[in-house]
């Protein structure tokens, strides 16, 4: 699913990036978790038909690579596969791999597989994020990192035009018209058929990368669009899941683009009551709701330009915000438990019609939101699977009217005009029934989740027998690195079962206090006062 908004720069993704620990919000990320049985066995190399040892050398250190390896000890190789599996004389790609051995010699057999979200994220990229979060995991199991094919260095669905800075003047039709150029482009430029870049086919490979590597049950863990992989490959590959966990759950029938401004309105509304509790909030902030309506109904007029300053340069920066971009920019800073505490204070200023401090937000982290995704391959996903449905239903009348929303970023306005242009896969119309699975399967919510909050879970947990949910009252796109949630990761893979986890601990991750000024936050109460440590860290 969508975990940002869609920016107009398409840019490939470096090798390795040192990521903030903010990750875990991005959309775009969803990792999954399944538990397997035999965990005393060892690893199953023998009988595969390709050795661990043929497939997995010691990753490119300094001297070849100019960069600090971001995990010591870890693995890389490559798995070459069919684009097209019914074409065996057709083009193959190869798919990149990075495992992150156990530390002891005798690693159980199952190991955890990362499925990361967007969608369009490399796994790969994610190794120095993922290490420490699965530390403990990480002592008796390996950790596998697939770039899914079309992501990292796993055939990249990329582009990269020329550098240029930020343009933050130009205007939303001038926006759209240079991204349908960029769109082109990026066609142009691609060794690939575009139609075998979703879903089905990427866990058909993450199957092979596994036989290939000698395991025969593994654990998955899934974030955001990760989720959504992670219960396809549960569903057509049953007998291979120990146990899963999803993060921010974003099941095949959710349709992303028909949701993206209702949940994003859901997650502001949390906000608001949340400074309303908060009497410090309130009387210096007013209401966060009346705030934005302020902003938003300035904005229907008309564009507004303003000068600020960049939180970089320091330089003066001319910028056009419309009510489109503003809302984007809100749903944006949603994601991220560590911005949350200054939207109040940002919404009570766009509405004095001061627009510093929103901006400084969107501009510090709009380069890191456009790295970290391949829109190719966001798009051949997004594009053959969800749209496909939405225009079948609306063809079909079967399309309810979308209810009002105060956020309003035209999110399926802009997928319409995207996958008018991008190649479509066909995805059979069973792809979209709810999984029905018996896995042993932990789900975690934030509550205040602007992309894939409790309620998806919950759908998702009517056809998952053995699961249980935990929700985060102060987490936002990802939980996974806050509080307890680490440790009962680990106990929860270790066991393979969820039922004598005690969750109570997950009680503890209360949301931030609010920034009242520039000063920082007024503490208030137990409620404030007893946050636990740890980060909101996916993408």
């Amino acid at each position: 699913m969508p975990d940002k908004p869609q920016r107009t720069r398409f840019l490939k993704p470096k090798p390795t990036k040192n990521y903030p620990k903010v990750l875990l919000r991005h959309l775009s990320i969803v990792v999954v978790f399944a538990l397997l049985s035999g965990c005393d066995q060892g690893r199953e190399g023998q009988h595969s038909e390709l050795s661990p040892t043929l497939l997995l050398k010691a990753c490119p250190g300094f001297a070849e690579t100019g960069e600090l390896m971001a995990v010591a000890n870890a693995e890389c190789g490559k798995l070459s596969v069919l684009e097209n599996p019914d074409d065996p004389k057709g083009r193959r790609i190869s798919l990149n791999i990075q495992r992150l051995p156990a530390i002891s010699p005798l690693a159980a057999a199952d190991p955890l597989f990362i499925l990361t979200g967007g969608p369009g994220q490399a796994a790969t990229e994610f190794a120095d994020y993922v290490a420490p979060l699965f530390r403990d995991v990480r002592k008796k199991r390996d950790i596998i990192l697939l770039d899914q094919r079309g992501t990292g260095q796993s055939n990249p669905l990329d582009c990269e035009p020329e550098e240029e800075e930020e343009d933050w003047t130009i205007n939303d039709a001038a926006s759209q018209l240079k991204r349908e150029v960029l769109l082109q482009h990026c066609l142009d430029s691609y060794d690939a058929d575009l139609r075998f870049y979703s879903t089905t086919y990427a866990m058909a490979d993450l199957d092979k990368v596994r036989a290939a590597l000698g395991y025969q049950r593994i654990n998955l863990w899934g974030v955001s669009y990760g989720t959504r992989a992670a219960l396809v490959y549960m569903r057509d590959y049953p007998e291979q899941v120990r146990t899963a966990i999803l993060d921010g759950s974003a099941p095949v029938n959710m349709l992303i683009p028909r949701y993206m401004e209702r949940d994003a309105d859901r997650a502001l509304r949390e906000l608001s009551e949340q400074c309303e509790a908060s009497e410090a909030c309130e009387q210096h902030l007013g209401n966060v709701l009346a705030n934005v309506r302020t902003v938003m109904k300035r904005l229907a007029v008309g564009d507004v330009e303003v000068t600020v300053e960049h939180p970089l340069s320091r330089q003066a920066t001319q910028v056009l915000i419309s009510a489109k971009r503003f809302a984007a920019f809100v749903r944006a800073a949603l994601y991220a438990r560590e911005l949350s505490p200054l939207i109040p204070l940002a919404m009570a200023n766009a509405a004095a019609e001061d627009y510093q401090l929103v901006m400084s937000m969107i501009m510090l982290s709009s380069k890191q939101m456009e790295s970290s995704l391949s829109q190719g391959m966001f798009l051949s996903v997004i594009c053959s699977e969800d749209f496909s449905v939405l225009n079948q239903l609306n063809a079909q009348g079967r399309l309810s009217e979308e209810p009002a929303v105060l956020l309003k970023s035209e999110a399926l306005g802009q997928m319409e005009n995207d996958c008018r242009l991008w190649p479509k896969g066909a995805v059979s119309s069973d792809y979209f029934a709810p999984v029905v699975s018996a896995v042993p399967t932990l789900l975690l919510s934030g509550n205040s989740d602007p992309a894939t909050p409790p309620r998806w879970a919950e759908d998702v947990s009517k056809n998952l027998s053995n699961s249980k949910h935990l929700v985060a009252q102060g987490g936002h796109h990802g939980i996974s690195a806050l509080g307890c949630v680490p440790d009962l990761m680990a106990e929860f893979i270790e066991l393979g079962e969820h039922d004598s986890l005690d969750s109570e601990c997950v009680k503890a991750i209360k949301p931030t206090p609010f920034f009242v000024d520039s000063m920082g936050p007024i503490m208030e109460g137990p409620a404030l006062t007893g946050e636990v440590s740890g980060d909101n860290s996916h993408d």
